[in-house]
């Protein structure tokens, strides 16, 4: 018998239609409006990449992720931490319905 691993290969969408699907683009726009503070808001990333791991362990997924529900695209995350790099304008990613942050090299 052939064993296939099982995996989530990417990201968790971050919304869906039912209201509790919602929360994390609610809680961030509390955020950016000041009106939660930055552990508020880390609570409900807390809670969000708990349910998406539980979700991935009782499916039997072999790879388990936090799904990157929480990182706002695939390269500012990794940009805002390197030294003198700042974080521009938002810029479309390949041609789709998808922005990211476009990192500032020093000169």
């Amino acid at each position: 018998m052939t064993l296939l691993q099982v995996a989530s290969i990417g990201s968790y969408p971050r919304t869906g239609d039912e209201k509790d699907h919602q929360r994390y683009p609610r809680a961030l726009g509390h955020f950016e409006r000041k009106e939660i503070s930055a552990h508020a808001l880390r609570d409900v990333e807390q809670s969000i990449v708990q349910e998406v791991i539980r979700e991935q362990v009782d499916r039997g997924a072999d790879e388990v992720t936090d799904g990157l529900v929480t990182w706002s695209d695939p390269i500012s995350r990794f940009c805002r931490n390197l030294s003198g790099v700042k974080s521009g304008g938002l810029a479309r990613y390949f041609d789709n319905n998808f922005y990211c942050r476009v990192p500032i090299l020093p000169a």
